[in-house]
């Protein structure tokens, strides 16, 4: 009977020590919510060093310092000086006749092609005076010979002409910028009735 009050004794006081920690621990888990909310236990991350540069835009690393002292609008001359002269107007005969055809010469111009070629371009109005049937004019209807070396055109006027009627074309040839001496040949090539015209390359036709 000696035993019960003190085991009576020490359950009556675990109620209050468990109090007592229940207390404790809400206090420090307080006083950590506390102090986390203060900053003490956040550590400072350190942001990197941006490092200081500027970009270079494509425009601007392919750009090339412009020239001073140059005028607004200024071109840069032709190394080749007979080219500024193009185009030109040729003298050329009034009109020739090959077989039953006239060729009535509107125009003759020389101008640049390229570095070392000239085209030399001829309008003509074809006249059928002769063939019923009409006449079938091509690229065979011409040829140029220039310094002796037969051409054959680039261009060609190519259509039938009927009897008693004309129309109208260009015939078109590249040539050397060397060439000094040109003749037009007119008429159906291997034929019997052709007609060669001598073209002055220098003269211009007013």
């Amino acid at each position: 009977m000696a035993e019960e009050p003190r085991s009576k004794s020490w359950w009556s006081t675990l109620p209050g020590v468990l109090t007592a920690i229940a207390g404790i621990i809400t206090a420090v888990t307080g006083l950590i919510v506390t102090l986390h909310q203060a900053g003490v236990f956040q550590r400072e991350e350190k942001q990197p060093a941006q490092a200081q540069y500027h970009t270079i835009k494509p425009e601007q690393a392919t750009r090339t310092p412009s020239v001073t002292g140059a005028a607004p609008g200024a071109t840069t001359p032709s190394p080749s000086g007979p080219a500024a002269k193009y185009p030109i107007s040729l003298s050329v005969g009034d009109e020739a006749r090959a077989g039953p055809v006239v060729y009535k010469f509107l125009a003759a111009q020389l101008d640049h092609n390229s570095d070392d070629k000239l085209s030399l371009r001829f309008s003509i109005r074809f006249t059928n005076t002769g063939v019923p049937w009409g006449v079938a004019i091509g690229p065979d209807f011409f040829r140029l010979l220039a310094d002796g070396v037969p051409l054959a055109p680039e261009q060609s006027f190519i259509d039938v002409v009927e009897f008693q009627s004309a129309k109208q074309g260009d015939v078109l040839f590249i040539i050397p910028t060397t060439t000094r001496n040109v003749v037009l040949q007119i008429g159906y090539v291997g034929g019997q009735e052709t007609s060669k015209i001598p073209i002055s390359l220098k003269a211009t036709r007013e």
